[in-house]
């Protein structure tokens, strides 16, 4: 941002912007999708983030079926792209462990094939880019509405100013108390079954059973103590059960708000010039920029 749908002004276009990141769920059951849209001062792409956005995805779901007093699923089945750099990584298989420990009794996760899979979730990206199409967004709330009028499709805003946002940090170490690590070679693999703290990897979904290679990642006697342990860890109370702790506040660190660097705050105040005064004081106040000195006055 500021994103210009209809012209994009000279000044403006060798300057930084503020970048939009947006994290994305289709359910395929409901045929409904989720996005979540967070700026670079919120979290980055890394793990950190990646175990925070799913892990507050399935604690939502689980908060309003349980509201609404219906069943909680027993299998999850998640498609993901064959990003190995981010979707396949280790703290990332521990993490659907983890859901496999907590919220359901199995976790299948299923990777595309590398090429043009066609994946729902990109469908819906080029719905919303639709939506965008010729119109100018200097706030994030701006883009939140506009995505929303997309049928099936829930859009929400994660703001790095509220104090208790849902993007935390240190994920990694909780996963190594309680997790063991996958074997090398395991991210040429793309079936995957989560199970009672054992995970069974497979080449393929075809790939006949007896040559699947298995690996426990907690003892299987502790599966109760790791539950609770985790749930410990997560939000500083003694429960047995998921259901027990769900609608606590969870007891990780917050993700710090991140800085820029000098040259970047420079480059971006010189995009102030075009940005409307009521959504300048979403911005970052840089001194000697353009509606600074308004910027200063309205906070």
């Amino acid at each position: 941002m500021p994103h210009y749908g209809y012209s994009w002004p000279l000044a403006d276009y060798f300057n930084f912007n503020l970048m939009e990141l947006n994290f994305m769920v289709t359910d395929l059951t409901s045929n409904n999708t989720d996005v979540f849209f967070y700026d670079e001062r919120t979290q980055g792409k890394n793990v950190d983030a990646l175990c925070s956005l799913r892990f507050t995805y399935h604690l939502e779901k689980f908060k309003t079926l349980l509201s609404r007093k219906i069943a909680m699923p027993k299998i999850l089945l998640v498609i993901l792209n064959n990003y190995v750099g981010q979707n396949k990584l280790q703290l990332v298989m521990q993490f659907f462990t983890l859901l496999s420990i907590l919220f359901y009794s199995k976790v299948v996760l299923v990777y595309l094939i590398p090429g043009h899979s066609h994946n729902i979730v990109d469908r819906v990206i080029a719905w919303c880019h639709n939506v965008m199409k010729g119109k100018n967004f200097y706030s994030p709330m701006a883009i939140v509405e506009a995505v929303n009028e997309v049928k099936g499709v829930n859009a929400s805003f994660i703001d790095h100013r509220d104090a208790r946002h849902s993007c935390y940090v240190n994920w990694g170490p909780i996963f190594k108390k309680h997790f063991k690590s996958l074997p090398i070679r395991y991210t040429f693999n793309y079936f995957f079954e989560f199970d009672e703290g054992h995970v069974s990897m497979q080449s393929l979904c075809s790939t006949p059973d007896n040559e699947a290679v298995n690996v426990p990642l907690v003892n299987a006697m502790n599966i109760s103590l790791t539950r609770q342990s985790f749930l410990s860890n997560l939000f500083n109370v003694a429960a047995i059960i998921i259901e027990q702790a769900m609608f606590l506040p969870i007891y990780l660190s917050i993700a710090p708000v991140l800085s820029f660097t000098e040259i970047k705050l420079i480059s971006l105040g010189k995009n102030y010039f075009s940005i409307p005064l009521e959504h300048l004081l979403y911005y970052p106040k840089i001194p000697g920029a353009p509606h600074a000195q308004i910027n200063n006055e309205q906070e």
